[in-house]
């Protein structure tokens, strides 16, 4: 059920969010969904038409999802608000392993870089 649902779903950000949960059933009525994060969460919270079509086919109006936040779960998630911030002195950095003419063309132009590039 919750893997055609998926597919049909339209909208690639809920699709992905779908395909990330960790699904777990319990006898009470409730179905566990382990996420990486309260934005994923709150995506999967708001599909009702799937918890619908997930009580019609288990025959249980009671059937609810319980939702758990667990990041250590998905290690190759990313959440992009725990991303440390990136100084001008990084940004610089990386754009020279990019390219590294980008030293020469400072250097070439004089330009002067902050003392926190030094």
């Amino acid at each position: 059920m919750w893997n055609s649902y998926t597919e049909e779903v339209t909208l690639r950000g809920v699709q992905s969010a779908l395909r990330m949960a960790l699904l777990s059933s319990s006898s009470d009525s409730t179905v566990e969904i382990t996420v990486p994060s309260s934005y994923i969460k709150d995506m999967i919270m708001q599909e009702t038409p799937l918890l619908n079509l997930i009580r019609s086919e288990c025959h249980d109006p009671e059937l609810k999802f319980v939702p758990e936040i667990k990041p250590e779960a998905f290690p190759d998630y990313l959440d992009q608000k725990l991303a440390s911030p990136v100084t001008p002195k990084e940004k610089y950095i990386k754009m020279l392993e990019k390219n590294p003419t980008l030293g020469q063309l400072t250097q070439k132009l004089g330009l002067k870089l902050d003392s926190e590039f030094s």
